[in-house]
């Protein structure tokens, strides 16, 4: 419980973060094109611009806070889950940045993390012991059925056949190559059970490790490629558009086509974060320990 819980507070926080950002970044822009849509407004009514890029900056206008819209529901189903897993009626904030992102890609092969969930892998442990103790079990059935060697002694003043006679000997069960058997098998077979029990539990767990690692390994990739494509540059590109298209410098199209191919970007980048932390901490979950 303490995993899955673990588990769900890092993805939804890191979720809840990253989804924050990025609507900082859709309120900058709709507030921006809010300003060009009533110079554009003004300039229509007076007939100095066509009608139809009013009405082109109207559905780039449109279309963006439509996407915002559905930015901002997936933020309150994570703020409403959050505020659920912690008790609380605030709103919840998650500052973090880019270093704790990149914290989450370090060098582990799957040998490693295999080995980690073998001894750290509660419900591993559990059949574990459970064999463990089947084969104890059976160790207790197999000693029940060594039989009992009784040795006595007496003595006799006057009462046995002789005066002041003493008798000795022991005494063993009738049914000495029949007892227990029954329980013996029963003990044997209660430790195959748990034998296979392990044995499933173990190649479930590899099975799953090894698909995990694959999606973290694949999401690392697809995660440094994009951060390397993505950079100052883009920052500063998108800043002169808007300023060049502020001084008539860049046609309507050539900057809705920018901003829309911009903001593509950004949330398709948040996502990639999203779904890296997520990689990463599913591993954690899975074996058990903090790998990531």
């Amino acid at each position: 419980l303490l995993r899955q819980l673990r588990f769900r507070l890092r993805s939804d926080l890191y979720a809840l973060g990253e989804t924050r950002q990025l609507l900082r970044r859709y309120d900058q822009q709709i507030e921006l094109l809010q300003s060009f849509l009533n110079s554009y407004t003004k300039q229509a009514e007076k007939g100095n611009i066509p009608l139809k890029d009013l009405v082109r900056l109207k559905g780039a206008y449109l279309k963006l806070t439509n996407e915002r819209s559905e930015l901002y529901k997936e933020y309150l189903d994570k703020q409403n889950s959050l505020q659920t897993l912690l008790h609380t009626g605030a709103t919840i904030e998650f500052k973090f940045g880019e270093n704790d992102i990149t914290g989450y890609i370090r060098l582990r092969s799957l040998d490693e993390i295999n080995t980690e969930a073998m001894q750290h892998r509660p419900e591993l442990q559990i059949v574990q012991t459970n064999k463990q103790l089947a084969e104890q079990y059976l160790q207790y059935q197999k000693r029940l059925a060594i039989p009992d060697l009784n040795l006595f002694t007496s003595y006799a003043q006057r009462s046995g056949a002789f005066n002041n006679e003493i008798n000795a000997g022991f005494a063993i069960p009738l049914t000495l190559w029949n007892r227990n058997k029954g329980n013996i098998k029963s003990a044997q077979y209660r430790v195959q059970e748990a034998d296979y029990s392990l044995q499933s539990m173990e190649n479930e767990m590899m099975n799953e490790i090894r698909n995990a690692y694959m999606l973290y390994t694949q999401t690392v990739a697809e995660y440094q490629k994009a951060v390397s494509l993505y950079n100052k540059d883009f920052e500063l590109t998108s800043r002169g558009i808007n300023e060049n298209f502020a001084r008539g410098n860049v046609n309507l199209m050539e900057f809705i086509d920018f901003f829309e191919a911009y903001y593509d970007v950004l949330e398709q980048l948040s996502r990639l974060k999203i779904r890296l932390v997520n990689a990463a901490e599913q591993i954690n979950l899975l074996t058990g320990k903090d790998i990531y």
